[in-house]
């Protein structure tokens, strides 16, 4: 401060201790140069080329420094260095359009040092240069104070003021105190404006009245008839969709809250609360919706409150008792709610208070899940607060306080101050933040736990079976549902099963759909459900995304296993018989399938067994083939057509018996319609006599 450098007649790259601001620039033989007004040009290029051309060390011979083993004037000099406008542009455009940089521009507020620190370094840097900026004007405010009198911090403070001198003496007060230590030897003509302190008793009854304190005007020490409320709004959803619902069963649904909520609360000492609900889906009830000040827009099913009622002990309510007081009733509501969510108390009693004829099916009742969470308290007659909110970046809380301890720097620039959290939440924590910042015990939304899989919800000291914690304001985005959570951050899980994680349910069983078997090492389609169920059919919850889900075994089938026979594949899926045939080439014979299930799903099914010989067994006669499969052959004469019998050499007859007969033909024997026809493909005979197996 100048107030140490008094008489001093330095001179710098700094400027010059006299407390004139406007002689700071000036050249190295001390002739003053104009100083620019722009705080743009006090930072970056204008105050770069004035260090540079003034005040850098052009000549080694002017040097003060002594140089290493490797280093010299000449490559350390960079006097000649042309500036880089790079950081001033961009700072520039920022200035110009906040929306370049929204999060920066909104902690800074223009201040310059705040964007280059925060361009330069991030959010958290341009935060500790508003703070640092801050802790430098309140220690110079603190050692001015301890160094010198009031009178002469203000002295320098101010700027030299000339008062002309009065013709005739004022009859108002002084604004500065007399520095006389002597009384004055005449009266004042006027009464003074605050009382006056004296060491010794007065010699002389004073003839002007003692006025004392009326009763009035002394606290009240009787007790108070003021009447104080406190609200504690909440919110809870289920895993119904009520909002999909009929207007009458919503209102079956929130009057079941209601009673669910009275429930819980009724085993508190001295509970006199009153439960209403403010909104269903988002529409509120005969006022403004909660959703629409606390949360995001339809983010909750059902926001209730919970209004209390006590005499305060002082008419401002605001005695420690009264404060005590407001405390006791939200921990006690909060507790309560928060307990129940946690435990399936909730849930129970809202199951029980749902009537039969709302339609929900029972059995979507009986898994029903509820979480919820609990806002700050609300109360008709303001206490000890200041009714003044600012964001809170010294501590990270992802809120606006209102505790009188905003930094200096808010306090003399009132875009950081607003008279509601809501304000001031909209202003410097929007988005998904603002659920955050209206909610310090977290939003009650959703946000994913990448570690377990699933997603949570956003609460505080582990309220509420789902809870995962607060979320990060920054990195965790949140989500109204578990579905919806799901969806986006676990895309490659199967969202039914990761909301049924989430929502730490017993009840989901899967689609009941298929799906390949070759997910879990089978060799045909299996259902979507838990083998612990005791269905045959169930292959498993399926947990990944990619797997395809088919309407039906067949279906399934077509989709999945294009190279096994579709009926095969259907009956083994849904784990029926097949009462078809299938050859076995290795020991030549046909079986049926109901009867010896075939392993090898590749084979080809015939619907009879002499189809099965004729055509997979096809080096055996039929007949061969039929009692090698223990299948009785059907009694048959033959088509009495002729076929060459190559072993022997002849035209047979296609029939059982005595010459011409040479049994039964196989399947591949191609038949002639006469003797004579047949023999054209045995030329070495001279006459058909000699063609014919006789």
């Amino acid at each position: 401060p100048g107030l140490f450098r008094s008489g001093e007649t330095l001179l710098g790259l700094l400027g010059t201790p006299n407390g004139d601001r406007n002689d700071d620039w000036r050249a190295s033989d001390g002739a003053i140069l104009s100083p620019p007004v722009d705080d743009m040009e006090r930072m970056f290029s204008t105050a770069y080329n004035y260090c540079t051309q003034n005040w850098c060390v052009q000549d080694s011979s002017e040097s003060l420094f002594v140089y290493g083993t490797d280093e010299s004037f000449e490559n350390i000099n960079k006097c000649d260095e042309p500036f880089s406008s790079e950081l001033e542009d961009a700072v520039a455009e920022i200035v110009a359009d906040s929306s370049v940089n929204p999060d920066l521009s909104n902690i800074c507020q223009g201040n310059l040092v705040c964007l280059v620190d925060g361009l330069c370094g991030d959010i958290e840097d341009a935060q500790a240069a508003l703070e640092n900026e801050q802790s430098i004007i309140e220690t110079q405010v603190e050692v001015k104070t301890s160094l010198f009198s009031p009178e002469e911090v203000e002295a320098e403070a101010q700027e030299p003021e000339t008062i002309p001198e009065s013709p005739e003496p004022s009859l108002a007060p002084s604004s500065t105190p007399s520095k006389s230590f002597e009384p004055t030897l005449t009266p004042s003509g006027h009464s003074s404006l605050s009382p006056s302190v004296s060491l010794t008793p007065s010699e002389s009854s004073d003839n002007i009245p003692v006025t004392v304190p009326s009763p009035t005007d002394a606290p009240v020490a009787q007790p108070s008839t003021e009447k104080q409320s406190i609200t504690i709004p909440g919110s809870i959803s289920t895993s119904v969709d009520i909002c999909v619902l009929s207007q009458n069963v919503r209102e079956q649904f929130s009057n079941a809250v209601v009673q669910a909520i009275s429930g819980v609360l009724r085993s508190s000492p001295n509970n006199n609360s009153i439960v209403k609900i403010a909104s269903v889906c988002g529409v509120g009830s005969g006022r403004r919706s909660l959703s629409s000040r606390n949360l995001q827009n339809q983010s909750w099913q059902i926001e209730y409150e919970v209004t209390q009622t006590f005499t305060c002990e002082v008419a401002s309510c605001s005695s420690p008792a009264d404060a005590a007081r407001l405390s006791t009733i939200a921990n006690q509501v909060s507790t309560s709610v928060n307990d129940s969510l946690t435990s399936g108390q909730f849930a129970v009693m809202l199951r029980a208070n749902i009537p039969p004829s709302s339609g929900i099916n029972q059995t979507i009742l009986d898994c029903l899940v509820v979480w919820g969470t609990i806002s700050e308290a609300r109360t008709e007659v303001r206490g000890p607060r200041t009714g003044v909110f600012y964001p809170d970046w010294q501590y990270q809380s992802g809120t606006c306080l209102e505790d009188g301890n905003e930094p200096l720097y808010m306090k003399k620039n009132d875009v950081w101050l607003f008279s509601s959290l809501e304000g001031c939440c909209s202003r410097f924590y929007s988005g998904w933040n603002f659920n955050k910042c209206m909610n310090v015990r977290g939003s009650g939304l959703w946000f994913v736990d990448h570690m377990n899989e699933k997603c949570v919800t956003d609460c505080k000291d582990e309220n509420g079976g789902t809870c995962g914690g607060l979320a990060n304001p920054l990195s965790d985005r949140l989500y109204s549902d578990p579905k919806s959570c799901c969806e986006s951050e676990l895309a490659y899980r199967f969202k039914d099963l990761c909301e049924a994680e989430s929502l730490q349910s017993n009840c989901y069983a899967g689609t009941g759909k298929f799906y390949s078997g070759g997910v879990g090492g089978g060799e045909y389609c299996v259902r979507d459900c838990d083998p612990a169920s005791g269905d045959s059919t169930c292959g498993g919850l399926v947990e990944e995304s990619y797997v395809m889900l088919h309407d039906s075994a067949e279906a399934c089938c077509r989709a999945e296993y294009q190279w096994i026979d579709v009926e095969l594949c259907t009956v083994r899926s849904n784990q029926t018989r097949l009462e078809k045939y299938w050859p076995d080439k290795t020991n030549s014979k046909c079986y049926k399938d109901s009867e010896n299930p075939t392993v090898d799903l590749s084979v080809q099914i015939f619907d009879t067994a002499s189809e099965c010989c004729k055509v997979g067994i096809f080096w055996l006669s039929e007949n061969e083939c039929l009692s090698a499969s223990g299948v009785t052959p059907e009694v048959t004469a033959g088509s009495s057509k002729f076929y060459v019998d190559w072993e022997r050499m002849k035209c047979v007859k296609d029939c059982e018996g005595a010459a011409p007969c040479g049994g039964f033909a196989h399947w591949w024997e191609y038949l002639y319609e006469s003797a004579s026809a047949c023999c054209v493909k045995l030329p070495q005979y001279d006459s058909v006599e000699e063609c014919v197996f006789a």
